[in-house]
C-alpha cells in the first residue's frame, strides 16, 4: 500500500538535485552510440525485432546523409544534373590522362558514330528508323575522343564511359566495328557478321540498333510510339 503524505505549508522546500545542463554531442562516435540507442529503444517500443547490424547500419547512413546535408553536398542524395555533367568532365579528363600515361595515342577525329546502313529505302526513310537514330545519338552522347593502343585498336570503355548509358553505348560500338570488320579473316570467329553481305549485315545492325533502343527505354522512356 502506498502511504499518504499530508502536505505541510510549514515545512521546508525538498532540494532537488541539479539538472546536468544539456550540451551538443561533439564526438562522432558518441553521436552514433546514441542513434543507435534511440533506434534500438524506438524499435523496442514499436514491438519490432532488434537487429543490431541492420540498426547500426542504418544509423550510420542517416547520419551520413544528415552530415552531407549539412555541408549542401550531395552525397547519398539524387545528383543534380549538373552535377552529373561535371561527373562525366571529370570521368573523360580521367581517362584522357591515364591513355597518356599508358603510351596510348588520343586521336580527335569527328565523332561520327554510325556506319552508312544499305537499308531497303522503305525502312531506311521510315519514322521508326529516324527515331531509332535519334534515339543512339543520345545513348552515345557525350563520348570520349577515340582512344587507340599502340597495336591500332580502339579502347571503347574509355570512349564510352562519359556517355548518357555507358554500357549500351559500348554495345552499339563493338556491333558497328564488328559490322566494318565483317570481311577480316581474323575476326571470324568473334564476329556475328563475319562475311555477310552488306544489305544483309545492315538489316542485322539496324536489329541491334533497335534493341538497345528497347533496353533504353527503361531509362530514357520509349522511343517509338506508333501512330
Amino acid at each position: 500500500m502506498t502511504q499518504e503524505v499530508e502536505y505541510d505549508p510549514a515545512a521546508p522546500p525538498v532540494e532537488m538535485p541539479p539538472i546536468a545542463p544539456l550540451r551538443p554531442i561533439t564526438d562522432p562516435l558518441e553521436l552514433r552510440d546514441r542513434t543507435i540507442r534511440d533506434y534500438t529503444r524506438n524499435m523496442g517500443a514499436a514491438g519490432m525485432p532488434a537487429d543490431a547490424a541492420g540498426i547500426e547500419r542504418l544509423a550510420k547512413a542517416d547520419l551520413q546523409l544528415a552530415d552531407a546535408y549539412k555541408r549542401d553536398e550531395p552525397v547519398g542524395m539524387a545528383p543534380s544534373e549538373a552535377s552529373r555533367i561535371a561527373a562525366r568532365e571529370a570521368a573523360r579528363a580521367a581517362a584522357e590522362a591515364k591513355a597518356r600515361e599508358d603510351g596510348i595515342e588520343i586521336k580527335r577525329e569527328a565523332r561520327d558514330l554510325g556506319p552508312q546502313f544499305d537499308l531497303p529505302p522503305e525502312y531506311g526513310n521510315s519514322e521508326r528508323w529516324r527515331l531509332a537514330k535519334g534515339r543512339m545519338a543520345r545513348i552515345v552522347a557525350g563520348a570520349g575522343a577515340p582512344l587507340r593502343h599502340p597495336d591500332g585498336s580502339f579502347d571503347f570503355r574509355a570512349m564510352t564511359s562519359t556517355c548518357e548509358i555507358p554500357h549500351l553505348a559500348y554495345r552499339y560500338l563493338c556491333a558497328w566495328f564488328n559490322f566494318d570488320l565483317r570481311y577480316i579473316p581474323e575476326t571470324a570467329r568473334h564476329n556475328p557478321f563475319f562475311m555477310m553481305p552488306k544489305r544483309e549485315a545492315s538489316m542485322k545492325l539496324a536489329r541491334e540498333v533497335e534493341d538497345i533502343c528497347d533496353t533504353s527505354s527503361g531509362r530514357l522512356g520509349p522511343w517509338f510510339v506508333p501512330k
